[in-house]
């Protein structure tokens, strides 16, 4: 019999025991865990999985209910004022074009985080998958949002400000969310998991933001909400 640390109190126990005697923790010996142990199989872990879909849910409701809010039609003046002046411009097919390419620009910056990320949580349900494969593969995501979040597009536009910045929120919520994730990997604690799943909640909500902004911008430039649901219908989120 050996002894080992129990990962939710820290106390010395039997690596024999099924649960942690001082605090109750079911118990997994550390290396049995390494070579073993699943994601899916270890308590909470198969609460990872639905947030493929919730990315992908979230950003298609958010960006077609931007068509609803702010959608104007073809061929108007739009004015913005500010404290300090009124700004204006006219809406035509060439301002309509260099909008786009703004959108091109911003969409092609998130959308590899986004796909990165689903690419993470697929991995992360794959059956044979150990703590141990979790950490490196989270690092290196990581590592990759926080490159893109350092080498945004220069952007300008109406409204592109805006949106741009909901997208560099969202890539630094995935970094928080890859952080709890190395961390979860590495205790095996169930107060760990829980954490990861909350910032899992938090990617979900700025994902709906950048959508939304996305919508927005469009509306704002002049699409209308044809236009707008043909782009929603071609996200390039791999599911």
């Amino acid at each position: 019999m050996a002894l080992i640390k129990c990962p939710e109190c820290g106390k010395k126990i039997s690596n024999k025991a099924t649960s942690c005697p001082n605090c109750g923790c079911p118990i997994i010996d550390r290396q049995e865990q390494s070579e073993h142990v699943t994601a899916s199989k270890h308590e909470g872990g198969g609460c990872l999985k639905p947030f493929i879909t919730f990315l992908v849910i979230s950003a298609i409701i958010g960006f077609a209910a931007a068509i609803q809010h702010k959608n104007q039609p073809e061929d108007i003046k739009v004015t913005q004022e500010t404290e300090v002046e009124t700004t204006e411009f006219e809406i035509t097919e060439d301002s309509k074009k260099t909008a786009l390419e703004t959108d091109e620009q911003i969409w092609g910056y998130v959308l590899p985080v986004i796909n990165a990320n689903n690419d993470l949580m697929a991995f992360i349900e794959r059956d044979s998958v150990t703590l141990l494969d979790i950490y490196n593969t989270t690092k290196d995501f990581e590592e990759f949002c926080r490159n893109t979040w350092n080498n945004p597009p220069q952007v300008t536009g109406y409204g592109a400000e805006e949106y741009l910045s909901s997208c560099r929120d969202y890539i630094l919520y995935e970094q928080t969310l890859a952080n709890s994730l190395l961390k979860y990997a590495d205790s095996g604690k169930t107060s760990d998991l829980s954490e990861a799943q909350k910032n899992m909640q938090s990617c979900k909500q700025a994902l709906s933001i950048v959508a939304s902004n996305r919508g927005v911008f469009l509306s704002i430039n002049g699409f209308s909400q044809d236009e707008i649901q043909e782009i929603a219908n071609d996200l390039g989120i791999q599911e």
